[in-house]
């Protein structure tokens, strides 16, 4: 990746996942694709973005179970 503007996003959105704003930063990934569909970097980050979020659901979902009154 030899585009300034392109290296500059793939740091935008690793700030995003750094602050866990994981929306955007998918659709930012989504909107860089949608010009430039051969960068496979924004497709690993979309990929990455995807497993942070899984990981963030299930320690929601655990949480919320354990918070659960048994019957």
């Amino acid at each position: 990746m030899d585009n300034p503007y392109l290296e500059q996003a793939k740091k935008n959105v690793i700030g995003l996942i750094k602050d866990k704003k994981f929306k955007t930063a998918y659709n930012f990934c989504k909107e860089i694709l949608h010009r430039f569909p051969e960068e496979n970097e924004f497709v690993k980050l979309q990929t990455q973005i995807e497993e942070e979020v899984d990981l963030q659901n299930d320690v929601v979902i655990d949480k919320a179970i354990k918070e659960i009154d048994p019957l």
